[in-house]
């Protein structure tokens, strides 16, 4: 996947840095211990549609760059003009549909929405019973 990014375009690398990047930023607490949890957090924020994730998102696909890598607000700018045309739903459905096909990323995402869909449900069965 490609960005520009002020005027010069970026490729996102949704590999190992990747997973790393977004585990080192979204954690749970477990038995006392933090544990990442990226991949799973930033896939029902895409779900939402919540755009404060996709900065979180580009910044870890940007994680290879090593030379002139744009700062947050570069990215957020870029962000912003990517969705004023396409919307934040389609944003967030492409990185979803991204993460979906890549073999490192498609089993987390598939149990990820397993469990979001489970947890609606749930909700939804409490609502309805209340």
């Amino acid at each position: 996947m490609n960005i520009e990014i002020d005027g010069k375009g970026y490729e996102l690398n949704f590999g190992f840095g990747f997973l790393r990047a977004l585990n080192d930023k979204y954690k749970v607490r477990k038995n006392g211990q933090d544990i990442g949890a990226g991949l799973a957090m930033t896939t029902g924020y895409l779900i939402d549609s919540d755009p404060l994730v996709l900065p979180d998102i580009v910044e870890a696909g940007l994680h290879h760059v090593k030379k002139d890598k744009p700062g947050k607000e570069k990215i957020e700018e870029a962000l912003m003009a990517i969705i004023e045309e396409k919307g934040v739903e389609e944003v967030s459905e492409g990185f979803l549909n991204t993460f979906r096909e890549s073999a490192l990323t498609s089993k987390k995402v598939k149990q990820a929405e397993e469990q979001i869909e489970k947890q609606q449900k749930k909700a939804k069965e409490q609502a309805e019973n209340q």
